[in-house]
């Protein structure tokens, strides 16, 4: 992307065309006096929107039929015949870069372009205007400068200016005032490289607000450097400004240097006790972090051994329900075989009593077969059981402990059982006899039968609770 303008230079005004992207031109008159500013921010007269080009990046002035070219504090800089400028007037046919554009210069009476750039002398009678105009451009340039938020400075530029300065060795004074002008750029250059360095260490450190005062005071130091080396230029003769117009107060003294330097020092320190505050606020922020993962996992835990609670005490409540279930079926068994004795015996006729005691010699003789046979499974799983005992080495729970203990009391009552019913099956006697020793056996069952609610019920009582069992662990772990 490119863009020409043409600058004619009249008695009374110039003329500037210029060719935006899209190829169309635009036309503008200026008259003595006024001033063109070209940059990419729409308050730009001049818009030129490509790489490189800053949002006010350098003005073109008319004045007394010299084209000034001031550049604006740019980043990528304002090139004359390839040759960076800071402040400069022409009065010869030149292209002027700004970015990637080129503005192509020309004027009606143009003078031959010399062959190494140099500021032009401006005539003793024309200075006094000439100051005039470059002030209030100055003034505009500095105004636009500080909207645009300039994030740097471009110190190399001062110092190339006073590089460019003509010198002539007319007296030791003149030689005095190279040397300070020499110590000067070397301590802007310090300077400058102290702000580059500081800005590739920390990045976040333009947010201070020390940093925005200290850029504020480096500008206006600068500036008004700027402002006495051109003024001085333009006024009066470059070897009778030297010889006679220029004194120390052109020049930053060294206490002010020192105060800048001391003062970089300072932010520097309190920027590296920021850093160390950030360091330590992180390592808080870390071990906060472990802390709460530390009680998460903790909950956790005890949210599994509170589940593992639910499902032991949901496992012991089916098991008592079962066990109760059978006990009742047990206890309702026993009851109609105890009617159905009692129906049998309170018949007159012999023969009757006589079916109802073969009916209740074969229902005993089934409950003996289905006991032994109970009885050979408990004894296997007495065995098996004592096996496993010997292997766990005393690391039975509770639970398991309680269960044998019921299993071996249920072993006792069906051998207890199944020896009455084998004396009563072999035991001759008479129907009388027999009715007493029927009522006396359903007797000792229910009997048996209480023995065993209350042992179980015992048993049970005497175990701790799930909710007291909970309340301990809570206090342990509290």
């Amino acid at each position: 992307m490119s863009a020409d303008v043409f600058i004619e230079n009249t008695a009374a005004m110039a003329t500037i065309s210029v060719q935006i992207p899209g190829g169309e031109y635009i036309t503008r008159v200026l008259r003595e006096g006024q001033t063109v500013s070209v940059g990419s921010d729409g308050t730009a007269e001049l818009r030129l929107e490509s790489e490189g080009v800053g949002g006010l990046h350098c003005l073109l002035s008319v004045i007394e039929g010299v084209v000034n070219v001031r550049d604006c504090y740019s980043q990528t800089g304002t090139f004359v015949n390839e040759a960076r400028v800071q402040d400069v007037d022409v009065n010869y046919d030149c292209e002027v870069r700004v970015g990637q554009n080129v503005i192509e210069l020309k004027l009606r009476d143009s003078q031959p372009a010399p062959n190494v750039y140099s500021d032009p002398i401006v005539e003793p009678e024309a200075s006094g205007s000439a100051n005039d105009q470059e002030e209030s451009s100055s003034s505009e340039a500095e105004e636009s400068a500080n909207e645009q938020g300039i994030d740097s400075i471009q110190l190399n530029d001062i110092v190339g200016l006073t590089s460019h300065l003509p010198v002539v060795d007319h007296s030791a004074k003149v030689a005095s005032l190279t040397i300070e002008l020499e110590e000067a750029q070397a301590e802007l250059e310090v300077l400058r490289e102290r702000l580059d360095s500081r800005q590739l260490q920390n990045q976040t450190a333009a947010s201070d607000p020390f940093q925005q005062e200290m850029i504020e005071l480096l500008r206006e130091e600068v500036l008004s450097l700027q402002e006495e080396l051109r003024t001085n230029s333009a006024t009066h003769h470059p070897e009778a400004a030297f010889v006679d117009h220029v004194d120390d107060e052109d020049l930053p003294t060294r206490e002010e240097v020192e105060k800048l330097v001391d003062r970089l020092e300072v932010l520097l320190s309190e920027l590296h006790q920021k850093d160390e505050n950030i360091r330590v606020l992180q390592d808080l922020v870390l071990a906060a972090d472990n802390a709460n993962q530390a009680e998460k996992d903790e909950r956790e835990q005890l949210a599994r051994w509170l589940g593992e609670f639910e499902e032991r005490f949901e496992l012991l409540s089916e098991e008592w329900q079962a066990e109760n279930e059978q006990l009742k079926k047990k206890m309702k068994h026993l009851q109609e075989e105890r009617t159905e004795t009692q129906a049998a015996l309170s018949a007159n006729s012999t023969s009757a009593k006589t079916e109802a005691l073969q009916r209740l010699t074969e229902n005993l003789r089934m409950q003996i077969t289905a006991a032994q046979e109970e009885m050979d499974s408990a004894q296997q799983e007495i065995a098996d059981l004592k096996v496993k005992v010997k292997e766990a080495h005393g690391t039975v729970s509770r639970e398991e402990e309680i269960r044998l203990s019921r299993e071996r009391a249920e072993i006792a009552r069906m051998r207890h059982d199944l020896e009455v019913k084998m004396q009563k099956a072999h035991q001759d006697s008479d129907p009388g006899d027999r009715e007493g020793e029927v009522l006396d056996e359903a007797e000792l069952r229910l009997r048996e039968f209480r023995d065993h609610v209350r042992e179980t019920g015992s048993s049970r009582n005497s175990s701790p609770s799930l909710s007291s069992r909970l309340l301990n662990l809570w206090g342990r772990l509290g």
